[in-house]
C-alpha cells in the first residue's frame, strides 16, 4: 500500500460545517520525483460545488452528481505544470482554484483518495515523457485497480 498523508479539518461558512480532507502523494516516474497535494471537499449540496454544474458536470460528464459528493482541489504542482504536459484540470467556480477532472459522483474520503492516487500516478507518468492517463484507463478497460496496477507495474510508477 501507498503512504499517503490525509488530514481532515472542517470549516464553519454561512452558518455551515464544511469538511475538508488534505491529501499529499509522492510518486517516482521516469526516474523523476512528483509530488501532488490536494484537498477532498465534502459536497453536500449543489451550492457548495465548486465546479460549475452546466459547464462541467453535465457537459463533460453527462449530469449533475448527487450529494454526498467529494471536489478534489490540486494544491500543487501549480496550474502552468498542467498546461506544459496537457493534464485534464478544471478551474473552479469564479478561478478559485484548480480542480482534477473528475466530472462523476465520488461518493467517499476512501474513494477521492484512491481516485487522487491514480490521477497523481498518471499525472507523473505522463510529466515524464509516458502515455496520457486517459490512454492507461482505456488500456485497463476503465477500471481504477487495473488502471493503478497497470501503472506500477508496467509503467514502473512508485509510491512512497
Amino acid at each position: 500500500m501507498h503512504n499517503s498523508s490525509l488530514i481532515k479539518f472542517s470549516a464553519i461558512t454561512r452558518k455551515e460545517i464544511v469538511f475538508m480532507t488534505e491529501i499529499k502523494m509522492l510518486l517516482i516516474a521516469g526516474g523523476q520525483t512528483y509530488e501532488f497535494c490536494g484537498i477532498i471537499h465534502e459536497v453536500n449540496s449543489t451550492d457548495q460545488f465548486h465546479l460549475d454544474c452546466e459547464s462541467f458536470y453535465e457537459k463533460i460528464g453527462g449530469g449533475i452528481p448527487e450529494t454526498l459528493h467529494h471536489e478534489i482541489e490540486i494544491i500543487s504542482p501549480n496550474h502552468e505544470f498542467f498546461e506544459k504536459h496537457k493534464l485534464n484540470v478544471h478551474e473552479g467556480k469564479r478561478g478559485r482554484g484548480i480542480f482534477m477532472c473528475y466530472p462523476v459522483r465520488i461518493s467517499s474520503i476512501k474513494e477521492a483518495n484512491q481516485i487522487f492516487l491514480v490521477w497523481s500516478m498518471g499525472s507523473a507518468l505522463r510529466a515524464s515523457g509516458g502515455p496520457h492517463l486517459n490512454d492507461v484507463f482505456k488500456e485497463a478497460g476503465n477500471n481504477f485497480l487495473k488502471a493503478e496496477k497497470l501503472l506500477k507495474e508496467k509503467y514502473g510508477v512508485i509510491v512512497f
